[in-house]
């Protein structure tokens, strides 16, 4: 009876575990990865609990069951901790290769621990073995090692982002993807352009998004006022302002159209007496007409 009531209480503290789980990777979704391996975990423990008598069992496979969810849980655990140590010291979030190769590492550990206790394998031949090989993969494939080390180092260093505008040797270009090969560069033409990391790291990189405080132009501002000559204060009416071109330009077209009468000359405003007043002027000065003769 006590161990029926110790279960139901186990099986209710988990339920409640992983919906609040839940619902921090919604509030929080950088805890979302851990959503998964977390219900596995806390499934696997009541497994435990209710079929297993509390006791952790003896066969090796029949082990994965429970191990395996823990192994994801610590892996995914460490990666998140990494980013946040990683954020507060840089200020910026970590490159996504950083996260994969931790996880890549911390998976092979843990796997290795699992056989070795788990299972009974001795690890020493297969490490030996495992060496032999490495040498011979290693020099069988040189160049993906030195893209892969060195797009490490330049997701460490982080010279640039992706959207900056890099000069890599004598290629431009924008950048638009960062993985464990190669730097993918989009032309000033609108070419897509793939540089190896093993390059990239090889060549002087100039970053035209990052300028410093030296490339800052030095500039010395000064007032230079000028008065008005309309007026004995020299005051200027901010209001003609946006009207400075319009009036000269509507005044020379309409002294355009009248030219062919013979005036010479029209004063603002141009209202229809002026420009009446200023054709029957021209015509006074210029006589009868012959027709009128």
């Amino acid at each position: 009876m006590t161990h029926g009531l110790l279960v139901g209480l186990a099986a209710l503290g988990g339920m409640i575990a992983i919906l609040a789980m839940a619902r921090l990777a919604r509030v929080r979704p950088v805890f979302r990865p851990l959503v998964g391996p977390f219900a596995g975990s806390t499934g696997a423990v009541l497994g435990l609990l209710l079929f297993g008598g509390g006791r952790f069992p003896d066969s090796g496979w029949l082990s994965l069951v429970f191990l395996v969810p823990f192994l994801m849980l610590l892996v995914r655990g460490t990666v998140l901790a990494f980013q946040a140590l990683f954020r507060r010291r840089q200020g910026a979030a970590p490159p996504s290769l950083l996260g994969s190769v931790i996880s890549v590492l911390a998976y092979g550990v843990g796997l290795g621990a699992i056989a070795h206790h788990w299972f009974g394998l001795e690890l020493t031949p297969f490490l030996a073995t495992s060496a032999v090989v490495g040498a011979v993969v290693g020099l069988a494939m040189q160049d993906v090692l030195g893209n892969l080390f060195a797009g490490i180092a330049l997701h460490t260093e982080a010279p640039f982002r992706v959207g900056d505008w890099v000069r890599v040797g004598d290629r431009d270009g924008r950048i638009d993807q960062v993985s464990w090969r190669a730097l993918r560069l989009q032309t000033w033409d609108g070419d897509t352009l793939t540089v190896p990391n093993n390059d990239v790291a090889r060549h002087a990189i100039l970053n035209y998004s990052m300028p410093r405080a030296h490339h800052f132009p030095q500039f010395t501002a000064e007032f230079l006022p000028t008065l008005a000559a309309s007026n004995p204060l020299g005051i200027k009416g901010a209001g003609e302002a946006g009207a400075t071109g319009a009036p000269p330009a509507i005044m020379h077209a309409i002294l355009d159209a009248l030219r062919p009468t013979g005036v010479e000359r029209i004063d603002m405003p141009a209202t229809s007496l002026r420009v009446w007043e200023s054709l029957k002027g021209r015509q006074k000065k210029s006589g009868p007409s012959s027709d009128e003769s």
